[in-house]
């Protein structure tokens, strides 16, 4: 199991101090900003601003190579530099390393930086078993379970020991195997691997993330991410992942969840100052590992979004959400509905500027060299959306259709479940625009979370019906969501709508429906809504299965119709004109809907 472990010092911070000149040097040669060496190198930047200032003790061996490899910087191969650990005046210390794939699959350790082979599969698992079981009694009838999963050989206990007898003349310094200074003792009927979190990196993770509570509780958020992210920092890739004997196995899952519950940790740590870029890595890993996991979900919607990613957030909401459906027939969480919320209405606070992940607690953030900043994105106003188009001058009649319809707020007065819909149906040119624009200005000051509008072109000479697609971009738009981050699909954007009125009180206004598909994906979810639609059709569909009630028009009354033409012509020319008023009955209720304008 080859361990990754620290560089260790020498007391004086002598090497360190060569160390930090050697990359600043470099670095600066090379023309690179603090930053731009860490996304070359693959890490974090606040490690380069570590490593340049000497803030750390013992930087870990893995980041040194990988700022070595982005430098050109011969650190690793050949040996360090005189007078770095490793070289003349020091020797890499052992490490054995569980939170990685053991052996770099070749089945190696490391002692006193040689590479040891450790034997057949079934002796290696036996080590891993006892390394993710650090200083406890693992014993023989476990050991025999992982081997050979309940159908053990004859010779099973006579193998254990042969095997635990072999990596003892591997891992124990001279003279020790067996003794009281192995690091495999026998304990009763088991063994136990007794380890340092100096030698095995797994105990070095569990030490990190206790210093990193203690941090967070003690309220030293800096000090905290700090912590986390050296023992994340840790883990590379499954634990033990190439001994088949133990995978499932209770003793490895419980790593995995001890790896989830630190990037959860570090998580809220980070996004709650602020600082969301520095948690995406980790969160995208648990996400992509473990696709069900609905905190870890809910935690990178709000990091995403934090860094100005909000369609990347929703469509992350979108994925788990299907998931979910697809596999378990669930709906989503309460904590993972709530992520998506406050994406919506954009409550995630803005994001601040970052200390250097890996610095010292109480020390200042070091200047990151001219590197640009990540500032957060603003903070989008509440918007108000008003499309109404205007109403009609010359409005006449319609006294018990207008009482019809304001009847049905009282339904949203009372917070009803389901959306208030009212379905105004009729003839071609009867005025069934006019009719529903004129009552939604009347009724506008009652819903005051804004009033939408879309004319869908169901009929009519004008370009094809509008899809739902297209007219819920209009709505989003209307609620300043910026383009870029708006999702592509359909189904997502109308997620996204429903969401963002969920608990607002919105008139909608939809003029000239072609059919019920047209409608449905713009139908709010929320009871505080009200929805008008105008249609020639029927759409009995709507009325059945969404509660929509209808309203038909007719044509104007003669008294109706004319008054509306005394309006338009004047009383004295209509009084001249005796067949007049005939025949404005039969065309008034055209004349009104030339009346409405689109919004612009």
């Amino acid at each position: 199991m080859c361990g990754d472990g620290s560089l260790p010092g020498t007391g004086n911070g002598l090497p360190w101090a060569r160390l930090a000149e050697l990359v600043r040097d470099r670095r600066r040669a090379a023309g690179l900003t603090q930053r731009q060496l860490a996304t070359a190198a693959g890490v974090s930047v606040g490690v380069v601003r570590d490593l340049e200032q000497g803030r750390t003790g013992q930087p870990r061996r893995r980041s040194v190579e990988r700022i070595s490899a982005a430098l050109g910087v011969g650190l690793t191969a050949g040996g360090p530099p005189p007078g770095l650990p490793g070289g003349p005046d020091g020797e890499a210390a052992a490490d054995q390393g569980v939170t990685a794939p053991p052996a770099a699959a070749g089945g190696g350790s490391e002692a006193a930086g040689t590479a040891v082979v450790l034997g057949p599969a079934r002796q290696r698992a036996v080590l891993g078993l006892l390394a993710a079981q650090p200083n406890s009694l693992v014993r023989r009838e476990a050991i025999c379970e992982a081997l050979w999963e309940g159908d053990p050989p004859a010779t099973a206990v006579s193998m254990i020991q042969s095997y635990v007898s072999r990596l003892r003349r591997l891992l124990d310094p001279p003279g020790a195997p067996g003794g009281g200074d192995s690091l495999l003792p026998a304990a009763g009927s088991g063994y136990r691997l007794r380890v340092t979190g100096e030698e095995l990196d797994l105990i070095a993770f569990g030490q990190l993330c206790a210093q990193a509570r203690s941090a967070a509780r003690a309220g030293q958020s800096a000090a905290a991410c700090t912590f986390y992210e050296q023992a994340l920092d840790l883990w590379q890739g499954e634990p033990l992942a190439d001994i088949d004997a133990l995978r499932g196995h209770p003793a490895v899952a419980g790593l995995a969840r001890q790896w989830a519950a630190a990037v959860e940790e570090y998580a809220d740590a980070a996004s709650g100052q602020g600082w969301y870029s520095r948690v995406l890595a980790p969160l995208r890993a648990l996400a992509g590992r473990e696709p069900l996991h609905e905190r870890a979900h809910a935690r990178l919607m709000i990091a995403l979004a934090g860094s100005g990613q909000q369609a990347a957030a929703l469509e992350v909401f979108d994925g788990v959400r299907r998931r979910l459906d697809d596999q378990l027939g669930v709906r989503p969480s309460a904590e993972l509905a709530a992520a998506q919320a406050r994406v919506l209405r954009q409550h995630i606070p803005a994001a601040t500027a970052e200390p250097g992940a890996g610095q010292d607690p109480g020390l200042p953030a070091a200047p990151d060299d001219g590197a640009p900043g990540e500032p957060g994105e603003p903070q989008a106003s509440p918007v108000v959306p008003r499309q109404l188009p205007a109403a009609a001058s010359h409005f006449v009649g319609r006294v018990g259709e207008l009482e019809a319809l304001s009847g049905l707020l009282d339904q949203v007065r009372q917070d009803a479940g389901a959306v208030v819909i009212s379905l105004i149906g009729g003839t071609a040119g009867v005025g069934k625009t006019t009719l529903a624009v004129q009552w939604a200005h009347q009724v506008a000051d009652r819903f005051p979370d804004g009033q939408l509008y879309v004319n869908l072109r169901g009929f009519g000479p004008a370009a094809g019906p509008v899809s739902p697609a297209e007219a819920l971009r209009g709505f989003l738009d209307a609620f300043a969501i910026p383009a870029a981050q708006l999702p592509a699909s359909q189904e997502s954007l109308a997620g996204l709508y429903r969401s963002l009125l969920s608990g607002r009180r919105v008139l909608v206004v939809l003029d000239n429906a072609h059919d019920a598909a047209q409608v449905r994906p713009l139908l709010p979810g929320s009871g505080r809504c009200a929805v008008v639609i105008t249609s020639r059709s029927q759409l009995t569909g709507l009325v059945a299965s969404d509660g929509a009630q209808p309203l038909t028009l007719d044509v104007l009354t003669d008294a109706d119709a004319r008054e509306l033409l005394a309006r338009r012509m004047g009383a004295e020319r209509l009084a001249g004109e005796p067949d007049a008023a005939r025949r404005s009955r039969l065309s008034s209720g055209m004349r009104a809907a030339r009346q409405v304008r689109e919004p612009r």
